[in-house]
């Protein structure tokens, strides 16, 4: 199985690191081989060879890049396989590969995880779970040709993408502006910045492993669970600015969970 890769930042590092773990031959298309790719293990390449042949083409680029290189690319090669790995975007912008050639089975595969600077644990791929959008065609190569576990697939139909990954947006990105907030209310009571880190992450990971277990009604504790009016008083009136308005809307939100 060979491999087309365009492009090499956080989810094109990994993805390529799967490749790697199931023996593929794949070669990453970038604009320039710079010092931090040059010890690297893939084949990096800076000008596409189109008599090359190729089984599968990756699109690990922008979102809103992936339309107009797929685009270009219909007219130059020919695979069995078009894959883009983002969360929100519509399997259609690959339709230009089909147009050509209706055998073309194109995927949309996002891993539901927000990626690191670089590749940490090389069986990644083995905890995370991806929205999988695509035939019958496309099912059988993520799941035996690429071997990702079964349990692991969430099946989603174009319609749904969008919310699916407002979703993920929010339980991985929206969420740092409240971290951030307890961070910046630890410091203000001379907390040095590392360990504010530490207790913030702390609790907000014991969080995270607590909604495993239940929902959030369920597992919700402090003074919005027990009614603690007077502590929550307490906490508004030591607060100020962005971190009092914060915590004035989230309780709000909080308690109509808890009162439902």
């Amino acid at each position: 199985m060979k491999i087309l890769q365009i492009g090499y930042g956080r989810a094109g590092k990994h993805i390529a690191s799967l490749f790697k773990s199931k023996g593929f031959e794949c070669d990453i298309l970038v604009r320039k081989k710079n010092e931090s790719i040059l010890n690297e293990d893939y084949n990096f390449i800076t000008n596409l060879d189109v008599d090359l042949k190729y089984d599968v083409l990756v699109l690990a680029t922008p979102d809103n890049q992936i339309e107009r290189i797929s685009k270009l690319l219909s007219n130059k090669i020919k695979v069995r396989y078009v894959i883009h790995l983002s969360g929100a975007t519509s399997l259609n912008v690959l339709s230009s590969f089909q147009k050509k050639d209706d055998s073309v089975t194109l995927i949309s595969l996002h891993p539901n995880i927000a990626f690191e600077d670089n590749v940490y644990d090389k069986y990644w791929y083995e905890k995370v779970y991806f929205g999988l959008t695509t035939d019958y065609k496309g099912i059988n190569f993520v799941v035996g040709e690429l071997d990702l576990p079964k349990k692991h697939i969430i099946m989603l139909e174009d319609k749904d993408k969008s919310k699916y990954h407002a979703a993920a947006v929010i339980a991985s990105n929206l969420i740092m502006p409240i971290l951030q907030s307890a961070v910046d209310v630890y410091e203000s009571i001379g907390i040095d910045n590392d360990l504010a880190r530490i207790l913030t992450s702390s609790l907000s990971s014991r969080a995270s492993e607590n909604l495993k277990k239940g929902n959030v009604k369920k597992i919700i504790t402090g003074p919005i669970a027990r009614s603690d009016f007077k502590t929550i008083e307490n906490h508004l009136s030591n607060l100020s600015g962005k971190d009092r308005e914060m915590y004035l809307k989230t309780s709000s939100w909080l308690k109509e969970i808890v009162d439902k």
